[in-house]
């Protein structure tokens, strides 16, 4: 349902000083912030979502895995938060095992 999803990018800049400098990125031209700085937009983000549709997955995309990691275990008691590449990859892993059981009969 397209019409149910609302994107959204939080571009906090890049760390890559060639990027920034190419007159072509489209991103925001300074570097990432750090620690807590780097979480305080990431909260505003998630407080504006909460506020507006309460019952949002959001769903973070890309996100270095410790960074992931950080986001995961803020967010994941008070609102609905999916990292696939944490996530995803050991849902598809558990998935497949679980075939191979079905599939191998083995209990």
């Amino acid at each position: 349902y397209p019409s149910r999803i609302l994107p959204a990018c939080l571009d906090l800049g890049t760390d890559n000083e060639e990027l920034r400098e190419d007159p072509f990125y489209l991103g925001t031209p300074a570097p990432k912030p750090k620690g807590e700085e780097y979480y305080a937009y990431v909260d505003e983000f998630i407080q504006a979502m909460r506020r507006r549709y309460p019952y949002a997955l959001i769903h973070f995309e890309d996100f270095e895995t410790e960074r992931a990691r950080e986001l995961l275990r803020r967010y994941r008691h008070n609102s609905f938060v999916f990292n696939d590449d944490i996530q995803g990859t050991a849902a598809v892993t558990l998935a497949a095992f679980l075939g191979y059981v079905r599939a191998s009969g083995v209990p």
